[in-house]
């Protein structure tokens, strides 16, 4: 689907095969492992999906590099409120992970605030770099790419994303299949993937999400198997990730958009501060951000950073989610609520 903003369509920004028909007069599209059928996890607005160990190994040799240059962003949509201004949004207590750096140096890193996406220095086995990540999944058949981080959480073993990148909340409402992360992907720009291809071991999002593809919950993780007996936050370390943070914060937005101008191949960052806030759909759930960057679809689920620090560690305080089809310079994602933080919590101790 084609960009046209505020007033316009929306669109997730994960990459799909097909464009999506703008069905009102303004809509959203998504910036955006064989699953068992969906159970409770213990968090009444929470839902999960286990994948076993044979169709994980599936999903790694399924994604050769021919595979992983053909798929496309996968583009959910959804029928928008009214834009807000977050007055008397009520918050949580903060909660904060600090995350941690294994193994490597610190990229050179924040630079000025700017609207434009720019390309991160390669290679990317540095931190932050090294954290952020391509996502490829199967929905049906056809094969998508989204973006994550990974989550320094106590098992090291979780990848947070948007919702649209885990499950279908607009069409089936089943979860995705052939899911596997690859962090620092193609790292020296010759299709190098230094950390490898990691499956998926369950795949978590929220209901409000799965069940009526609300955009104030578009979150999502997904904790990841072990390789060698060895997770991959043992590896490399992780980035810390903060609920009911204040909104108004400098963001360092990552993520590898894949439809024009860009060709999915290369990791891009965007500065920005909180621009506005934004009510994507009429739902349960804290209003959504605003913030000034042109990533496009591919970017989906890619973290927005605050407080890189010299280690380049922060705290990922929301996710790219969707964006207007008449307006290219601004992505929008979830406020890490009270929900998000629920999510995180069902999530964060579980072994692969």
């Amino acid at each position: 689907m084609s960009r046209s903003g505020i007033g316009g369509s929306r669109r997730p920004f994960f990459a799909a095969a097909a464009a999506l028909a703008v069905a009102a007069a303004v809509s959203v599209t998504p910036l955006a492992s064989s699953a068992s059928t969906s159970r409770s996890d213990g968090n009444a607005s929470s839902t999960a999906a286990a994948v076993s160990e044979r169709a994980a190994a599936k999903a790694v040799a399924y994604w050769t590099p021919a595979r992983m240059r053909a798929a496309v962003p996968y583009r959910p949509k959804a029928t928008p409120g009214a834009v807000a201004s977050g007055a008397g949004v009520t918050r949580g207590a903060p909660v904060s992970v600090d995350g941690r750096n294994v193994g490597s140096a610190a990229s050179d890193g924040g630079g000025p605030v700017a609207e434009a996406a720019v390309a991160v220095p390669r290679p990317y086995t540095n931190a932050p770099d090294k954290f952020n990540g391509k996502v490829f999944f199967s929905h049906g058949s056809v094969d998508y790419v989204c973006s994550g981080t990974l989550i320094n959480n106590p098992t090291k073993n979780l990848v947070w994303t948007a919702g649209h990148c885990v499950a279908d909340g607009e069409g089936d409402h089943k979860f995705h299949t052939n899911w596997v992360f690859v962090p620092a992907y193609n790292s020296n720009g010759g299709g190098q993937n230094p950390y490898g291809k990691w499956a998926a071991s369950s795949l978590h999002t929220r209901l409000p999400w799965l069940q009526n593809g609300n955009f104030r919950q578009d979150v999502g993780a997904v904790v990841l198997r072990k390789q060698g007996g060895q997770t991959l936050g043992q590896k490399i370390g992780g980035q810390g990730i903060t609920f009911n943070a204040a909104p108004q914060a400098n963001y360092s937005d990552f993520g590898y958009p894949h439809a024009p101008p860009f060709n999915g191949q290369s990791q891009f960052r965007c500065n920005s501060p909180l621009v506005a806030r934004d009510n994507p759909f009429n739902g349960a759930g804290p209003l959504t951000m605003k913030i000034n960057c042109n990533m496009t679809g591919g970017s989906s689920g890619g973290g927005w950073v605050v407080g890189l620090n010299a280690q380049g560690v922060g705290h990922v305080e929301s996710v790219n989610s969707y964006g207007y089809t008449n307006d290219s310079q601004h992505e929008y994602g979830p406020y890490q609520g009270n929900e998000a933080l629920n999510l995180y919590n069902s999530v964060k101790n579980l072994a692969a």
